[in-house]
């Protein structure tokens, strides 16, 4: 599975990735599929210990269905009770005749916030 992306943030943020859906070099319609965005601590860890778990419609949004752009948001209520450390990622496409895809990993970095407060 190839690392997509590195991304990194600091806890308490809200995280916000852009996704671009391709296949063969050309940008991939994904209208009536649905994209999965998985986080864990580690790897083996099981789907339902996965510490961020979004999909279409529930974080995910298809910007631009058509040309394959979609937008991944992590809220900061989310991201504010994460470890600082390293969490493997992947995103999943699952196409409307129920083929589930990998589209690959994403290494996620939480950094440390000095600054907790929101108001």
């Amino acid at each position: 599975m190839p690392i997509i992306d590195y991304v990194k943030s600091y806890r308490g943020d809200t995280v916000e990735m852009t996704l671009y859906v391709e296949k063969n070099g050309v940008p991939f319609d994904i209208t009536g599929c649905t994209l999965f965005f998985t986080a864990k601590a580690n790897v083996k860890d099981a789907d339902n210990a996965a510490l961020v778990s979004l999909s279409t419609g529930s974080g995910i949004t298809h910007t631009t269905p058509l040309t394959g752009i979609a937008k991944i948001i992590v809220p900061s209520g989310t991201t504010n009770v994460l470890d600082p450390k390293h969490y493997i990622c992947d995103v999943q496409l699952k196409l409307p005749t129920g083929e589930i895809k990998t589209l690959g990993d994403i290494v996620w970095t939480i950094k440390p916030d000095t600054t907790r407060r929101t108001s």
